[in-house]
C-alpha cells in the first residue's frame, strides 16, 4: 500500500476528497489520514521496510514448511519487531483498533514462546 501510495500521491487524495464528500469519514481517517499527511521520502522508507519484512515473511515461510529451527526463530523475532512500536503508537495516539492489534499481536507471540 504504501509504494502504490508515494507513487499515486495525488489520485490518493482525490479518492479521499470524493469520500469525504460522500460522508465516509472512518475509512479516511482510520486508513490514509496517515498516509496524506507523510512526506514522499517517509513513504519511500515506509515501502522499502515494508519489503524488506515482507521478504522475510516469505523466507521464513519457506523454512517453516521444511520444518527448520532458524524459521521458528525468525518467525519469532518478525512478530516482536512491531512491538515496542506499537506500544509507542499507544502511548501517542491512544484508539481501540490500536489497542486491539497490539492485544492480538502480543497474544501471538505469547502463544509462540510458549509453544
Amino acid at each position: 500500500m504504501s509504494a502504490w501510495s508515494w507513487r499515486n500521491f495525488d489520485n490518493l487524495a482525490t479518492w479521499a476528497e470524493i469520500n469525504l464528500i460522500n460522508g465516509e469519514f472512518q475509512t479516511v481517517e482510520l486508513i490514509l489520514k496517515p498516509i496524506l499527511n507523510a512526506d514522499i521520502p517517509s513513504l519511500k522508507l515506509v515501502a522499502r521496510y515494508t519489503a524488506v519484512y515482507g521478504s522475510l515473511i516469505i523466507i521464513t515461510l519457506v523454512g517453516l514448511c521444511y520444518e527448520k529451527v532458524w524459521s521458528k526463530i525468525l518467525f519469532l523475532g518478525l512478530v516482536a519487531v512491531p512491538l515496542p512500536l506499537e506500544i509507542k503508537e499507544l502511548i501517542d495516539d491512544f484508539s481501540i483498533i490500536r489497542l486491539t492489534i497490539f492485544i492480538l499481536n502480543l497474544a501471538v507471540f505469547v502463544f509462540l514462546i510458549i509453544r
